[in-house]
């Protein structure tokens, strides 16, 4: 139903606002129109991590931010297939470019808040970009090209964690698929001014998994607020469950994908500065707080504790 709605003008839900939302999205089952997306199903891989965080080291040097190279990245970023490969096997699921399914250069697939976080965002920019002790990869920045090339060290250091957990993610499988929103968050769920909540942005919906979803929402939320949204759901009746890591698969596979469409945009010279500096930003926050293996875990551990 398209209707005109006015909203509640810089308010912001709550955790378990999303989560009642959530709940009552997903008692409605609605039935799949065919599989999900790879978007939302299928990991990066660790060749396309490799070749990403050499992409993005290569620009950097280019633009005169990376003077001193101790080590090739090629061969020793320890992610390779040697003695000092990272964790976690991963796997590389042969996707094309890794394209955004029909987005916009600003399309708000990064639910998690910007944080406010400024040229700098705590990242250490001068820390080694090599991905293990015995790497050798020492890549430093200079000064004047930590606001535009941090978060290539912010992505050197994560890149073993975002392998791992690559290995987690499993396939959605078409059982308990449903038509889902897939972008439920605090941008897209907004207080009506005459009372209630509406729910925007619609264009993205399609095949997932319930609980995948719900997964996926918590992950884009503080620790405290993702409680209270999972306690809202199941006070709400949502048929959800989430039970082990592989549940975040959906979460897992997005931000993979959003990682690398925004370092794509970030260092791509056929780009506007605009939309370079709004990937930057984008590129700040998520590696900032991003999903791993400990936060899933800590997420998965306040079942006890709702």
């Amino acid at each position: 139903m398209y209707a005109w709605v006015d909203l509640v003008d810089g308010d912001v839900v709550t955790g378990r606002e999303l989560g009642a939302v959530t709940a009552h999205l997903h008692r409605i089952g609605h039935p799949a129109e065919g599989p999900v997306v790879p978007w939302f199903a299928e990991p990066l891989g660790r060749t396309r991590w490799e070749s990403l965080l050499k992409a993005a080291t290569d620009a950097a040097r280019e633009a005169g931010a990376l003077p001193t190279v101790d080590a090739d990245l090629d061969t020793n970023t320890g992610l390779g297939t040697g003695t000092n490969a990272g964790p976690g096997t991963g796997r590389d699921p042969g996707l094309g470019t890794g394209t955004d399914p029909g987005l916009g250069a600003d399309a708000g697939l990064d639910t998690r808040a910007e944080l406010g976080l400024g040229a700098d965002a705590g990242l250490d920019t001068r820390a080694e970009l090599g991905t293990d002790a015995g790497s050798g990869a020492d890549v430093r920045l200079e000064v004047g090209g930590e606001a535009e090339w941090g978060w290539v060290g912010a992505l050197g250091r994560l890149l073993p964690e975002l392998v791992a957990l690559d290995a987690l993610v499993v396939p959605p499988g078409t059982a308990s698929l449903e038509t889902c929103h897939r972008d439920v968050n605090v941008e897209n769920v907004r207080r009506a001014l005459d009372g209630g909540v509406v729910v925007l942005d619609w264009e993205n919906c399609g095949s997932a998994r319930p609980a995948w979803e719900l997964a996926k929402i918590l992950a884009d939320l503080p620790l405290p607020d993702a409680a209270q949204a999972w306690r809202a759901y199941r006070d709400d009746g949502g048929p959800g469950v989430l039970a082990e890591p592989a549940d975040f698969s959906m979460a897992i596979a997005e931000q993979g994908h959003l990682l690398e469409i925004y370092a794509n945009r970030a260092m791509s010279s056929r780009e506007s500065a605009e939309n370079r500096s709004r990937a930057r930003s984008r590129l700040r926050s998520m590696l900032a707080r991003p999903l791993t293996i400990a936060r899933i875990d800590a997420l998965l551990a306040t079942r006890d504790t709702t």
